[in-house]
């Protein structure tokens, strides 16, 4: 049986939910960990608490925050000076509310003019590009490939292949259960176990 304190609860299962009301029915339903979001509409990441009182919401409910989702089209090349400014926020907010890990999401664009060729090697430039940052600030990147057809990063072992050529360790995979069936992987993906389950974070949607 799985340790419920492992299980991570995502904020968009229900989104109208104050900050204090998602820890807390994460601890009621006696789970140990969250996922915070910063696509919620007329919210931000935190509400309007300040970082000391998320960190004493944290403690009072006996959570972690795991990762803050996401830093979106962070493979689009013609957006990174804007998307390092971006994370830098996300950063700065993780670091000061104890969380470990940001997602980074490609762009899923049906009209991205980018080839298949271009599309990895501005995935390899991006996390290159942003390893830095995450170095500096002790904090991972979850990289999440998305399994609909207009992604432009879908596969979780064409993921694993761009961060080992980006040469950073500051980063590992997202394995998200739903939309694991509509990417372009086979289904028994124990053969690329040696690949990709070293690096893994998995994420289960109920």
């Amino acid at each position: 049986m799985i340790d419920r304190l492992r299980i991570s609860l995502n904020r968009i299962m229900n989104p109208c939910l104050g900050l204090e009301e998602f820890f807390k029915l994460t601890a009621d339903l006696g789970l140990g960990k969250v996922e915070l979001r910063n696509d919620l509409a007329e919210t931000g990441i935190i509400d309007s608490y300040s970082p000391d009182q998320v960190k004493d919401l944290v403690h009072r409910y006996a959570i972690k925050i795991l990762t803050v989702n996401a830093l979106q089209r962070f493979n689009l090349g013609s957006v990174r000076q804007e998307l390092i400014e971006e994370l830098k926020g996300l950063i700065n907010l993780s670091v000061s509310i104890g969380c470990e890990a940001v997602v980074l999401c490609p762009n899923n664009d049906p009209n991205d003019p980018r080839d298949t060729a271009r599309m990895y090697s501005e995935t390899v430039e991006a996390l290159k590009a942003l390893a830095l940052l995450f170095e500096e600030s002790g904090l991972m990147g979850y990289v999440e490939p998305l399994g609909f057809r207009q992604s432009s990063l879908r596969s979780l072992p064409t993921a694993v292949r761009a961060i080992q050529e980006s040469g950073s360790n500051c980063y590992k995979i997202v394995h998200d259960t739903f939309h694991h069936p509509i990417g372009p992987d086979e289904l028994d993906t124990l053969k690329y176990a040696k690949l990709w389950l070293k690096n893994l974070v998995k994420i289960t949607k109920l």
